[in-house]
């Protein structure tokens, strides 16, 4: 069975997406994690709070949240699709 790689996948004709294998999900959500701790941690006093930080941190938190719910031993809820193969024009 042929695995899909990492990177830019297309449904039909609906808008390309990106398509992440668990092992890179988990990776890239680490790394934002960490990102976030070191903003939150640096961040000067004055510009907290500010509507745009606010939402910043919000798309990076739920990012964050995506990537790292591909970490299996969780058990989080998943779309699960026929096998690749399958799939593939």
């Amino acid at each position: 069975m042929e695995r899909i790689e990492s990177g830019v996948v297309q449904f039909g004709d609906d808008w390309p997406g990106i398509f992440f294998r668990g092992k890179d999900a988990y990776f890239y959500g680490t790394q934002v994690q960490a990102a976030l701790e070191m903003l939150i941690a640096y961040a000067p006093e004055s510009d907290e709070g500010s509507i745009g930080d606010t939402i910043s941190l919000s798309a990076l938190r739920g990012l964050m949240g995506e990537l790292l719910a591909a970490d299996v031993s969780k058990g989080l809820p998943k779309l699960q699709l026929r096998a690749a193969d399958e799939c593939k024009p």
